[in-house]
């Protein structure tokens, strides 16, 4: 389970760029949409999968890390099951410069005013916020609309990633050489879970 769209796109084109397919793998995945709904309204699913003696996977963003901690504690999932970023997800794979020039193309292709990576930088030094909070609050500043006026999060992944899936295709015929956080913490899961590759 992870908690938005730029993550449920990006894992599902990572696995189908490998040739795991679901629900033949024995994967499955939940896109929660937003963390607070692990907690909210998964228990049932995470009880069940308890149950049933099967592992369950969580990614989330530093500011929702207590809702990992809470998921360890209940025993819903183990430990060695929840990725949480030092951030967000799309500052830890993609990176700061990257996000706001793929967010600039967006906003000049429908004549809106662009960001600045100082100005985004700066919300979240002094406000102590995740990416792509910083970079939709500064869209809504300069536009006076949100981001996702202008882009939806997961055509927001699809122009980043798309790039790095296809490479991800032409490795998988040779080796596969994870070079994303996401790739990696995924190496590390079919290493530990083989039966998923």
């Amino acid at each position: 389970m992870y908690e938005g769209a730029t993550e449920d796109y990006v894992i599902k084109r990572i696995l189908e760029a490998l040739k795991i397919y679901m629900p033949k793998s024995g994967l499955t995945l939940h896109n929660a949409e937003g963390a607070d709904n692990l907690l909210n309204n998964f228990d049932s699913f995470f009880e069940l999968a308890k149950h049933e003696a099967i592992d369950g996977f969580v990614i989330i963003d530093q500011d929702k890390k207590f809702i990992g901690d809470e998921l360890v504690r209940k025993g819903s999932v183990k430990e060695d099951m929840v990725i949480v970023w030092d951030n967000d997800f799309e500052l830890e794979n993609f990176g700061i410069e990257k996000m706001v020039d793929v967010v600039n193309n967006v906003l000049k292709s429908k004549s809106a005013k662009t960001i600045l990576i100082s100005e985004i930088k700066s919300k979240m030094d002094q406000n102590n916020i995740m990416l792509m909070n910083a970079i939709s609050d500064e869209v809504r500043k300069q536009n006076g609309v949100k981001l996702d006026d202008f882009v939806s999060k997961k055509k927001l992944a699809t122009i980043i990633f798309e790039p790095r899936a296809i490479e991800i295709e032409k490795e998988f015929e040779t080796q596969w050489i994870p070079r994303l956080p996401i790739e990696k913490k995924l190496q590390a899961l079919f290493k530990k879970y083989p039966h998923y590759m």
